[in-house]
């Protein structure tokens, strides 16, 4: 079984972790937005209750957790990658010796 690296892989993805990261920061800017006029004109018990339990818990909660979680997987394939340059940096110059 071969194992191959490939640094151009690891920029991509670390990339579009980093972006799904920010889409989804301003998904959930819009969405708290979007809610803004509701949130007046529901001045009650209950709409207070449900700002305070389901939109901040349950609606934006896994927005937060997700934007965390995309941008720590994108600081990790930065981090694997820059590991992994000395490796890249050898097969490279072992490539260009060979032709």
């Amino acid at each position: 079984m071969d194992l191959r690296l490939d640094r151009n892989a690891f920029a991509q993805a670390s990339r579009e972790m980093a972006g799904y990261s920010q889409d989804l920061s301003a998904l959930r800017k819009e969405i708290v937005s979007s809610f803004a006029q509701l949130r007046q004109d529901w001045d009650s018990e209950a709409g207070r209750a449900f700002f305070e339990k389901r939109l901040e818990h349950d609606l934006l909660k896994p927005f937060d957790d997700y934007v965390l979680v995309f941008g720590h997987m994108s600081r990790n394939l930065t981090t694997a990658s820059q590991q992994y340059e000395e490796v890249f940096s050898a097969a490279d110059a072992v490539a260009d010796a060979q032709y």
